[in-house]
């Protein structure tokens, strides 16, 4: 309950403050982030994405975690070598990344392989320009993140909270979260 009044104070306080008298010097009015940072840590629509750091398998160098995307809408999807609809999605994905990675909005695919080339092997055979990091059999994130299934897309805002979640692939599920994007790049 205590968490919920935190939440609605922390949203109302911005769009009150040019109404009344101005606050003390003193007093930081909560950004958006402020008030994802009071959110509890999830992976399900309305809660803080945890963070990971995953090694890529291609798209960079190094590794890469999700703070380091803070400010951009994320798209982050689960896949694997041997998951049939996951070839449909991973290139049906990068042909909306090529018109997309001039904005705000990265898209990242997380292999659940037990082995890196199992994953290599999938990515010379449906190459791509997004970035792909590597998550042996699931292990270190996609148990965090609670995927039982792929593949499967959690799509995150700019503060880094889950605005969206879904299992599976189609056409549709793809175009409503192209259509999702594009709100969250006007908020």
């Amino acid at each position: 309950m205590r968490l919920s009044l935190l939440l609605w104070a922390l949203l109302l306080i911005p769009a009150c403050a040019g109404s009344g008298p101005s606050l003390p010097a003193d007093v930081v009015e909560p950004t958006p982030d402020a008030a994802a940072e009071a959110l509890p840590i999830g992976s399900h629509s309305g809660e803080r994405a945890p963070d990971f750091d995953l090694p890529f398998l291609s798209g960079g160098k190094g590794h890469l975690s999700l703070k380091d995307l803070r400010g951009k809408v994320v798209l982050v999807t689960f896949w694997a070598s041997w998951c049939g609809p996951c070839r449909m999605e991973v290139p049906a994905l990068d042909k909306h990344y090529k018109k997309l990675r001039s904005q705000d909005v990265v898209i990242v695919g997380i292999s659940i392989d037990d082995k890196k080339a199992a994953a290599s092997g999938f990515l010379s055979q449906f190459p791509v320009t997004y970035p792909m990091l590597l998550d042996l059999a699931g292990g270190t994130v996609a148990d965090t993140w609670g995927v039982s299934s792929i593949p499967a897309t959690i799509l995150i805002d700019k503060s880094g909270v889950v605005r969206d979640r879904h299992l599976g692939y189609s056409p549709t599920m793809l175009a409503n979260t192209m259509r999702d994007i594009s709100e969250l790049l006007s908020e």
